[in-house]
């Protein structure tokens, strides 16, 4: 991000910086899952596919595994 902020108008500033003509140019944003950000950006850049990057996809990856792998666990002491 070209500014300190994580929010709805810092990206907005961010998207006035570079002007419409260039948010029209845009065809992909990476970015994590904050509805904030697939909101801003698909009413700034509308010709842009917002995809996951990949940080967040192996982080919630991550997460659910060690869900699963806790409830195996927990099934598996009780069992025994």
């Amino acid at each position: 991000m070209a500014k300190p902020g994580r929010d709805k108008k810092t990206l907005g500033a961010f998207f006035d910086a570079l002007g419409e003509e260039r948010c029209r140019q845009i065809r992909l944003v990476s970015a994590d899952g904050a509805g904030w950000i697939a909101t801003v950006v698909a009413d700034r850049c509308k010709n842009a596919t917002r995809c996951m990057d990949p940080f967040h996809v192996v982080q919630w990856c991550t997460d659910a595994l060690d869900e699963v792998r806790r409830e195996v666990w927990n099934a598996a002491r009780t069992e025994a």
